[in-house]
């Protein structure tokens, strides 16, 4: 004799089973974007799976472009290099999407994936986007942890991006509620940006 199971209980079980279904499909993902080794790869990728990605796909993928080599040949002096502008493009698109949803984490990494973009002129920061970003960093700095804040700092500095009052109280802040947390590399990091962005 089966187990008989209510409508109410059968509704609850099918909808965990789902959310866990599309967890392994989001870790999956997750992980086939880490494995991408060339841009034109990543670029494919993410045309073909753009329907299925969260924001954390769009976070990983910034953040593999930022790793990946370029051919030198490529850059000038002047030049960012196309082949990275089209997947820029792409993955621009979508964080606009969930950008008024982007988690404190996602936030300051996929800053710090486009500070390391500009650093290697590979493609620069799009001031709209950034505009965007700093607003959401605004309102999610009381949920990050030293890393991100130190990654915000260095971020920023590096992009000679102008920071509101609001936000370099906020990173400051949280620097010192987390502080027992900080290590020499965030300390390193925040007190750098800080100097080259002049705030006190």
């Amino acid at each position: 004799m089966g187990l008989e199971v209510g409508p109410e209980l059968g509704a609850l079980m099918e909808k965990r089973a789902l959310a866990t279904a599309n967890t392994f499909i989001s870790k999956e993902m997750t992980g086939a974007i880490t494995q991408c080794q060339t841009v034109p790869e990543l670029k494919a990728f993410c045309i073909q799976h753009a329907p299925n990605f969260g924001q954390i796909q769009v976070t990983a993928s910034w953040g593999v472009l930022a790793k990946m080599k370029v051919d030198p040949s490529s850059l000038s002096r002047s030049a960012e290099a196309p082949e990275v502008l089209e997947v820029v493009q792409i993955l621009t698109e979508m964080l606009v999407a969930f950008g008024p949803d982007l988690t404190a984490r996602n936030t300051a990494n996929t800053i710090h994936s486009i500070a390391r973009l500009h650093t290697s002129r590979r493609a620069k920061s799009n001031p709209g986007v950034m505009a965007a970003l700093k607003q959401r960093a605004e309102a999610t700095v009381e949920e990050m942890f030293p890393q991100h804040l130190a990654s915000l700092a260095w971020s920023f500095a590096t992009l000679d991006e102008t920071v509101s009052t609001e936000l370099a109280d906020g990173i400051r802040l949280r620097a010192v509620a987390t502080e027992d947390l900080l290590g020499t590399l965030e300390i390193s990091n925040l007190m750098w940006g800080f100097a080259t962005l002049q705030l006190s």
